[in-house]
């Protein structure tokens, strides 16, 4: 079993990955576009995603060639996950969201399961498969965003009220 580290800043659209304390990948979003840049073990992929409401993320390795798909669901509390005509899904496995996993489709082995909150977890993962590491953690971004915003709105109201005071 491969046992590895996530961080994230505040708004988590920019993570890190460690194997022990190496930093062995990284997923991050391209400012103003629905587009992340994503590297692990020197393997680097593109996710691009489409639609509104009902979103679909392509994934695209260094070659831009499509390997994979994320198909949410509208509150994108689960997502199935179709990588070169493999099918796994991911889910989160409690209420506040901390804990998640991937699965196979058919035998429901969990392949991956990851811890956090916020800015830092873990990951445990008994697959090769190092994509699927880093779809768990942009599918947890993809779950958070409006959270994110939230956060955001609320510090500028903050930083707006401090700013009243002061004149």
């Amino acid at each position: 079993m491969k046992k590895l580290n996530w961080t994230s800043n505040v708004f988590l659209n920019s993570f890190k990955i460690y194997e022990q304390k190496e930093q062995i990948g990284y997923l991050k979003k391209v400012l103003f576009k629905k587009i992340f840049q994503a590297e692990i073990f020197g393997k680097q992929y593109t996710f691009i995603s489409k639609g509104f409401y009902r979103q679909t993320t392509e994934i695209y390795d260094c070659s831009n060639i499509l390997i994979g798909t994320l198909i949410h669901n509208g509150f994108i509390a689960n997502s199935k996950i179709e990588i070169n005509e493999n099918i796994t899904f991911w889910k989160y496995v409690s209420s506040f969201r901390t804990k998640w996993e991937i699965c196979e489709d058919y035998t429901e082995e969990v392949l991956l399961k990851y811890n956090g909150f916020l800015k830092s977890g873990s990951i445990e993962s008994i697959t090769n498969d190092d994509l699927l590491i880093l779809i768990g953690l942009f599918n947890h971004y993809k779950s958070n965003r409006i959270s994110n915003y939230t956060i955001t709105v609320l510090a500028v109201m903050v930083v707006i009220k401090v700013i009243d005071k002061l004149v």
